[in-house]
């Protein structure tokens, strides 16, 4: 199937034949009533514009950053009446329709934090690292307005959106989505203190790194650092494979400190994660942090 492409864009596009990830930690927001929409990649807006007009229920964005070619293409699906959000590799110039990927798509603030918090990968969300974290309005048993600091944010049962509070008295309260107690100048800052969070360095548990280098691939490699300020050693983890056998391979950059891990025979991540916090426990006592994605 072709389709003309609207937008001034020069191409067609073919009926989609497979599923690929091609913009990891990719989200969105559209309001369909102003059709305003704006896309993300882990947190970092890259688009944001209005789609308006004659095309609105079939809309395409082109987007280049000289490292991604892609097009986004945002329609209305007429069997659940929804917008639905997709992005395509383009290929010397035009759409390749043969690859695609869904993008998740929001139509309010707490959808758009809850996907946020999917792309972190999980379900709670500390805020007490930022530096300047937001505040939140409650109302306690005596019906009395307060205003304190947001502790934490998550998705409870039922995918239902929640603010960890200080109750300014030792001890923490929360608001609910489903209560209808968030409001959306409240969930604007704490979407702007999530995006911050996923700007920074990337801390993770000693476990967490174990995990990942367990899984990687042959020939990749995971850089961090020892110190939240990224200042001090880089450390890189990486897996060859030699001798029939999967190895993991830790040191600094550069050499002086480098340590070999032979993984034959392991089901799991379990043993790894003890060596690796033989080696790291001296520079590290809980966790490693990533550099911020480009």
């Amino acid at each position: 199937m072709t389709k003309e492409r609207h937008n001034g864009i020069p191409d067609t596009a073919r009926k989609p034949t497979g599923k690929n990830v091609l913009l990891e930690g990719c989200t969105a927001r559209f309001d369909p009533d102003t059709k305003n929409i704006s896309v993300s990649i882990f947190g970092k807006k890259i688009i944001s514009g209005n789609i308006a007009g004659p095309d609105e229920n079939d809309y395409w964005i082109g987007y280049d950053d000289g490292d991604r070619n892609v097009d986004f293409n945002i329609c209305l699906n007429g069997q659940t009446n929804r917008y639905e959000l997709a992005v395509y590799p383009v290929v010397d110039g035009r759409t390749d329709g043969t690859t695609w990927q869904s993008v998740p798509l929001a139509f309010d603030l707490a959808g758009e934090i809850k996907d946020l918090l999917r792309v972190l990968g999980t379900k709670e969300l500390d805020l007490g690292s930022i530096e300047q974290s937001s505040m939140a309005l409650w109302w306690d048993n005596k019906g009395r307005a307060n205003e304190t600091t947001v502790l934490a944010v998550g998705i409870g049962d039922k995918d239902d959106l929640y603010l960890t509070l200080d109750d300014d008295c030792g001890g923490d309260v929360q608001i609910w989505e489903s209560c209808g107690q968030l409001s959306d100048n409240d969930l604007e800052l704490v979407l702007e203190n999530i995006r911050e969070y996923m700007n920074g360095p990337a801390k993770i548990s000693l476990r967490e790194l174990a995990e990942r280098a367990f899984t990687l691939p042959a020939g990749e490699t995971i850089s961090f650092f020892c110190q939240e300020s990224l200042d001090d050693y880089a450390w890189g983890v990486t897996k060859t494979r030699q001798l029939d056998a999967d190895l993991i391979v830790i040191g600094i950059y550069g050499g002086g400190m480098t340590f070999m891990y032979d993984l034959t025979g392991d089901p799991d991540a379990g043993e790894l994660a003890g060596f690796l916090r033989n080696i790291l426990s001296a520079f590290t006592p809980e966790g490693v942090w990533l550099k911020p994605r480009e």
